[in-house]
């Protein structure tokens, strides 16, 4: 049962690192995407650059934003895993299997160009 308390601690707390890891990417890819810096083209390699995990099977989404269009559209930068897969000891990754879960990190920013 101890084994079992740690594994899934463990478990629980890569997700919370990955996690925290995918919203700082996001937010600085939707920021240099929102600056002029990246396209919606070369931000999935900068975002996968700059991923603690690069070996995971994250899902990419990119939305390039103009501040001229009526009405304005925003940056948009969203990066996903599966729990499944992200899971170190298994424990959660049954959990993920059984509920299609994933880990999501959704990033909106307004256009300054």
């Amino acid at each position: 049962v101890l084994l079992l308390i740690l594994a899934f601690s463990a478990d629980a707390s890569q997700l919370y690192l990955i996690r925290a890891n995918m919203w700082t990417v996001a937010g600085e890819t939707a920021r240099r995407m929102t600056t002029g810096q990246l396209t919606s083209g070369t931000a999935q390699a900068y975002a996968a650059s700059q991923l603690l995990y690069p070996n995971l099977p994250y899902t990419y989404s990119f939305v390039q934003g103009s501040a001229t269009a009526s009405p304005p559209v925003d940056d948009v930068a969203e990066i996903s895993v599966p729990v499944a897969n992200a899971s170190v000891f298994g424990v959660l990754a049954v959990w993920g299997n059984f509920t299609n879960s994933v880990l999501d990190a959704k990033v909106t920013m307004r256009s300054e160009q």
